[in-house]
């Protein structure tokens, strides 16, 4: 009894611990400075989408960055190459996109102030 007890502690102990410890991107983000630079429009498919406040993605957070999104290069000079890049809500003035979605933006889109954007809603989306 004593060792199915010391089992199932062990065993809750090492899901807690991997359960709270931080995600790993596929390639490291690139900056805000980097992605503003890419100009160049792609065809992206989105795998993984990292929200910065509650997801744990092992990167230092950088200002002005609401998501990490994690993308495979369909079209581009980089294609065939995992990026993972940031996205601003604010600066957008929408959502990032769901993970499975195909998009066709150049990654400083993402970064920049688009021309009918508003900001985020204070409500949220």
């Amino acid at each position: 009894m004593v060792r199915l007890v010391l089992a199932l502690v062990t065993l809750a102990c090492f899901i807690l611990l991997t359960g709270c410890g931080g995600g790993e991107a596929r390639s490291r983000p690139l900056n805000r400075g980097q992605a503003a630079s890419r100009t160049e429009v792609m065809e992206l498919k989105v795998v993984k989408v990292w929200d910065v406040v509650s997801d744990a993605l092992n990167h230092d957070r950088e200002p002005g960055i609401s998501h990490y999104i994690e993308v495979d290069v369909l079209s581009g000079s980089a294609a065939g190459t995992p990026l993972t890049l940031p996205f601003d809500e604010w600066n957008v003035g929408g959502r990032p996109p769901a993970e499975g979605s195909t998009v066709v933006v150049a990654p400083a889109d993402w970064v920049r102030r688009g021309k009918d954007s508003r900001g985020r809603p204070f409500g949220g989306w």
